[in-house]
């Protein structure tokens, strides 16, 4: 009797903590790798009169770099709602009633 106590609670308990994480989980951060362009810098005006004083060409600056950083994104929606909407969000329902793959701008959250 005992035992089909504590079966039966312990079976609740987890049922009750998945409905309770399906339930509130939403907070889903998503992660994206952009490269950005730093622009050259120009010399220091300084050095760049010094230079031409003596005749000399001016120096040269720094040079254009890029810089790859991982922007992160949070949204509150649960992940069930932005897995629907990244399957079935570019497909639509045409004036037939068929469905059919929009040629909008697609999934929102696709990151293809």
């Amino acid at each position: 009797m005992l035992r089909g106590v504590v079966a039966c609670v312990a079976l609740l308990g987890g049922v009750a903590l998945l409905a309770y994480g399906a339930m509130t989980r939403r907070t889903v951060t998503l992660e994206e790798k952009q490269t950005i362009l730093i622009p050259p810098q120009p010399p220091d005006p300084r050095l760049v009169d010094a230079n031409l004083r003596r005749g000399l060409p001016p120096p040269p600056g720094e040079p254009a770099r890029t810089e790859e950083r991982i922007v992160r994104t949070q949204t509150l929606d649960p992940e069930w709602r932005l897995v629907r909407d990244v399957t079935v969000g570019g497909l639509q329902l045409g004036p037939e009633g068929l469905m059919r793959i929009g040629l909008g701008d697609g999934p929102a959250l696709c990151p293809t």
